[in-house]
């Protein structure tokens, strides 16, 4: 028969409380210890310098002395304050190479990591479009090629080239 936790503590006194309230705060502390390690901390929290220069703590930054002086001259420059408004982030870092070359490309190849992730949901994507139950076929490269090529076809040039079938 299940008891009531505070009714079996009272009737049984072979029991000590303080190695329950032990036992349960080390679990406890070993759930908070595995659940950390399901959400890592935000990567996106070591590149806020990159998303905007002008707000960032540069005690928080663990950058060497050359980066950490661009960083100051840059978050001191209004001309620069007003061109990052008005410009997108590849665009405005592009724009700072002439004057703060390190720390231009430090933010530039931050930024090249993330289209490689959008070219690869862009092709699977375009693979299920193509792999129908209308158009299943086993070999879909030739229309993936087609279909993510950047390159716009000549028409008029293809259609030119075919030679016409007379109907009979």
């Amino acid at each position: 028969m299940f008891f009531v936790l505070s009714e079996f503590l009272e009737e049984d006194d072979s029991v000590n409380v303080n190695d329950i309230k032990t036992i349960i705060s080390l679990h406890l502390n070993q759930r908070s210890i595995a659940l950390n390690s399901y959400f890592p901390k935000d990567i996106r929290d070591d590149f806020q310098w990159i998303e905007n220069p002008f707000t960032v703590s540069i005690e928080e930054l663990n950058f060497n002395t050359l980066l950490e002086t661009q960083i100051i001259d840059l978050s001191c420059d209004k001309t620069y304050e007003h061109k990052f408004k008005n410009e997108t982030l590849v665009d405005f870092w592009c724009a700072v190479y002439n004057e703060y070359p390190e720390l231009s490309i430090n933010a530039i190849i931050k930024l090249l990591l993330f289209p490689t992730t959008y070219l690869c949901e862009k092709g699977f994507f375009t693979m299920a479009n193509i792999k129908t139950k209308q158009r299943n076929r086993l070999d879909v490269t030739h229309d993936m090629r087609i279909s993510l090529s950047e390159i716009v076809p000549q028409w008029e040039i293809l259609c030119n080239s075919v030679q016409n079938q007379n109907s009979h």
